[in-house]
């Protein structure tokens, strides 16, 4: 089955077609004209740009806390509990010290605004895609797009909850919601892949580079979340030396996997714009009230 160029304009803004055409790359401005009742588009930015910005703050955020963690803070990296020294900081650690919690509530608050609009536009790609689907029925497809939106949701708000609620301040719900968003990123990513699998019986360049590289994080970073609960397991119950720093490695690497998978949005929504429509409009009693001035 080929499927045919087509353009399809959402109701929420998003622009998707099969084909894009060449351009300069980057947010383009519409043009102020337009006929009455039609809505004006005011600027036009690519959905890959969005994924490509809002990784971006992530990773500013990230490498800024770890920096200046290391440098100037290295003695908030030792674990007081266990009296264990810890030669890798732990990221919930940057989140009691400041300015690194300032810094990385505000790049993660700024990273996961974008990501609801990102999730609703990936339950739109795959329904557009439905069509394509020929090894389950409809109904069972439909069903895991919207199960994969609702575990989008609940990863965003999740991590969300993770990094303005530290373990300083409440670890047990610290705890419950790191594992909570542990949990839900791992059954999204599985349904993620199934669903490749599903609506792209024929997969161009972008998609097979997108599904390798899904399948690789999904399995690698499934080994180091293992590791991370043996190792967290060993330093909470026991204290074992070394098990604290060993947790930390697992997490940098489940992180950097996570922003890599996240970054394969680039290749799926490479069709997609965000329109942003309306244009200011004066309201007539507010204008007659200045004219009588």
């Amino acid at each position: 089955m080929s499927e045919k160029a087509t353009t399809n304009h959402w109701s929420c803004g998003c622009v998707a077609s099969d084909r894009r055409p060449k351009r300069n790359g980057g947010p383009s401005v519409g043009s102020p004209g337009g006929s009455d009742g039609d809505p004006v588009p005011m600027a036009t930015i690519r959905f890959d740009v969005v994924v490509r910005i809002t990784l971006g703050l992530l990773v500013f955020g990230v490498v800024f806390c770890v920096i200046t963690g290391v440098l100037f803070q290295l003695e908030s990296i030792d674990e007081k509990p266990c009296n264990v020294s810890n030669t890798m900081p732990v990221i919930s650690s940057f989140l009691a010290p400041s300015p690194q919690r300032y810094v990385l509530r505000l790049c993660f608050a700024l990273f996961s605004v974008p990501r609801f609009v990102v999730a609703y536009v990936y339950w739109l790609h795959y329904r557009r895609r439905e069509c394509f689907v020929q090894v389950v029925s409809l109904s069972f497809y439909r069903r895991v797009v919207n199960w994969i939106f609702v575990l989008s949701l609940a990863d965003i708000t999740s991590l969300i909850g993770v990094i303005y609620i530290s373990s300083t301040e409440n670890f047990p719900v610290h705890a419950v919601l790191f594992m909570v968003f542990a949990s839900v990123v791992q059954l999204y990513e599985y349904l993620m892949i199934k669903l490749f699998r599903w609506c792209y019986p024929v997969k161009n360049s972008y998609i097979r580079r997108s599904y390798a590289i899904k399948k690789l994080c999904f399995f690698t970073q499934l080994i180091f979340s293992t590791g991370m609960s043996y190792y967290y397991y060993l330093h909470h119950f026991y204290c074992v030396p070394g098990a604290i720093s060993k947790f930390s490695f697992c997490e940098y690497i489940v992180l950097f996997l996570r922003m890599v998978y996240f970054y394969t949005g680039t290749y799926d929504l490479v069709d997609y714009d965000w329109v942003i429509v309306g244009r200011p409009v004066l309201r007539i009693d507010t204008a007659d009230n200045h004219k009588t001035e």
